[in-house]
């Protein structure tokens, strides 16, 4: 926790209890209210409404790619997970999101409590606002190489993946995955928009359950769901036929 955030009455008492109560579960936070001081927080105070609607282990698990799903303030994990899995790394990354990313790649379960126990709070000066180990630049470096990997493990390359998107910016994205070893088999987006050197596939002949991976990099807010109850309606599955990665 940063020296200015507030823990409120019972919030590890209450988390305590839950982790006793459920051994399944490795990592749990609380929900989170927002306080700042920052005139233009929209963004921020959207990020935060959203993760305040990841509360079960399944959630937490398919939005990872999407953005950090819990609040590093609020969380409480069991320390043997330190142990058998690494702590923080101290390289030149965004290491909270990195922890999660690698102990959710390790099958540790993460939950959060529904109360708000943790009052967040904003300024002009945090770290998450200033530094260059939290740009959109290494959130999106480190996650292609957790993407990879899993990409990798889950399927090694049986599956042809699919980018959502075809803006410069999801384009450049999608390169990143390829540093890491992914093939691109095509591009998809609800209009025709060619990529040079790739395929392109219109959303609507998108292939069906168990056929490919589609890793979406548009980062419009709310675009990432809309593609998600696209597809799903279409029968596939997000965490299996399905990544939002932006």
């Amino acid at each position: 926790m940063d020296a200015d955030d507030i823990s409120l009455p019972e919030r590890l008492e209450r988390q305590i209890a839950h982790l006793d109560a459920h051994p399944e579960i490795g990592v749990l936070g609380t929900r989170t209210r927002f306080v700042t001081t920052v005139e233009k927080s929209s963004g921020m105070a959207w990020f935060v409404n959203w993760q305040n609607t990841i509360l079960d282990p399944h959630m937490h698990y398919v939005k990872r790619f999407v953005d950090v799903p819990l609040a590093h303030p609020s969380v409480v994990f069991r320390r043997e997970l330190v142990d058998e899995y690494g702590g923080y790394d101290t390289g030149p990354i965004p290491e909270d999101h990195e922890l999660w990313l690698r102990w959710m790649d390790a099958g540790v379960r993460f939950a959060k409590l529904p109360e708000v126990l943790v009052e967040w709070r904003d300024h002009a000066a945090r770290l998450s606002r200033t530094h260059p180990h939290y740009t959109t630049e290494a959130f999106f470096a480190l996650k292609a190489k957790w993407i990879a990997r899993w990409l990798d493990r889950k399927y090694h390359g049986q599956r042809p993946v699919i980018i959502a998107g075809t803006s410069g910016l999801c384009v450049a994205r999608a390169r990143l995955l390829e540093q890491f070893g992914v093939r691109i088999h095509a591009f998809t987006d609800v209009r025709t928009r060619e990529v040079e050197g790739y395929r392109f596939i219109p959303a609507i002949d998108l292939p069906g359950h168990g056929k490919a991976v589609i890793v979406s990099m548009i980062s419009q807010r709310g675009t990432g769901d809309r593609i998600a109850e696209f597809l799903t309606a279409r029968g596939l599955v997000e965490g299996r036929d399905l990544l939002l990665a932006a």
